[in-house]
């Protein structure tokens, strides 16, 4: 596999781009999202990479097949066979099919993150007594890990949303899953009660997601609330930016583990959920060590599957990291034992 990733990065990126019908003059084209009259997407041949400064939409040549055609990480290697007869024996036993286009560029998702947004909410933030003593208490977390992380509460959402409408449209906070209408054609913040908020940033440090975690809840309702209509981040991706090719990454469910793993001095990232890594996170981590810390239970079984799945394609390994018995999760170690840093 390995050698086939190898193979469609010495293509020239801005043949792909043509191939898939992007019009590229120069080294640049106009945006596939459809969000700019003038050229913000830009092609570097020599690195086989593009960028768009307008949605900051970019990657190498895989990356940009994936999101010009809305496909996942096998089905783009299935159209470089097609297209380049770039293959091997796995890829040659289902044939790709392009999509029908019905107009030239794709549909533009409502749904995207807003880090302007996001990072004017956090900066309104603090955390309170109990929202501190439930993280520090509860879950045995040290505050020099709640201030690294930035991780703050909403003891009051009225109000926080209030603040939010005198400073941003009602379209904008729907559009990055802040709000909701309600049947009568309200908005709606998605928080209704006392929440954590947990910041996810991107490479660049930008906040690009947000999960809540309710304190007050009932046994059978939602205890983690995600932004609506976006699509979740790891969580802790910047610590890729402090490891060396061939370091040991552990990727663990949820965010209250990757917490723990951090606390126990190890490099985690955070996946949202057993079936919830996506593909395209693969050329982020390919250059480690990948292990896995799952819960002790159906949904770790099935976070370690899909994980290993996923690597496979690229051929790498996923080693498991048990916890000990009798504690179903990291976080559940973690809270019993003296180790926060």
């Amino acid at each position: 596999m390995n050698d086939i990733i190898s193979k469609i990065k010495e293509l020239s990126i801005l043949e792909v781009a043509q191939r898939l019908g992007i019009e590229v003059k120069g080294k640049k084209a106009l945006c596939y999202t459809g969000h700019d009259k003038n050229p913000s997407l830009n092609f570097d041949d020599k690195k086989g990479l593009f960028n768009c400064f307008g949605c900051d939409e970019g990657g190498d040549q895989i990356r940009l097949v994936q999101s010009y055609l809305k496909i996942s990480f096998k089905e783009a290697l299935r159209w470089f066979y097609q297209e380049f007869q770039i293959h091997n024996s796995s890829l040659q036993k289902r044939s790709f099919t392009k999509p029908v286009k019905v107009a030239k560029l794709p549909e533009e998702n409502l749904f995207v993150p807003n880090s302007e947004i996001y990072e004017y909410l956090l900066s309104k933030l603090t955390l309170s007594d109990k929202g501190r003593e439930y993280l520090c208490k509860s879950r045995n977390f040290s505050d020099k890990i709640l201030e690294e992380l930035n991780i703050k509460d909403i003891p009051y959402p009225h109000s926080v949303f209030e603040d939010l409408k005198e400073n941003w449209s009602i379209e904008s906070l729907l559009n990055c899953g802040l709000c909701k209408k309600d049947p009568q054609g309200n908005a709606k913040f998605i928080w209704w009660d006392h929440v954590i908020i947990f910041p996810f940033l991107n490479l660049n440090h930008r906040i690009i997601y947000i999960q809540a975690r309710r304190l007050n809840f009932k046994t059978s309702e939602a205890k983690y609330l995600n932004l609506l209509g976006v699509k979740p981040s790891l969580y802790n991706l910047t610590i890729l930016a402090h490891l060396s090719d061939g370091e040991k990454i552990y990727l663990c469910e949820g965010v209250p583990d990757t917490i723990s793993a951090i606390g126990l001095n190890l490099k985690a990232i955070g996946v949202l959920g057993a079936n919830n890594f996506n593909y395209e996170y693969l050329d982020l981590l390919s250059n480690f060590q990948i292990c896995a810390i799952p819960d002790m239970d159906n949904g770790g079984e099935i976070f370690l599957k899909n994980l290993r799945i996923a690597f496979d394609t690229i051929g790498k390994t996923v080693q498991l990291i048990k916890i000990p018995k009798p504690y179903k999760d990291l976080n559940e170690y973690f809270s019993k034992k003296d180790n926060r840093s």
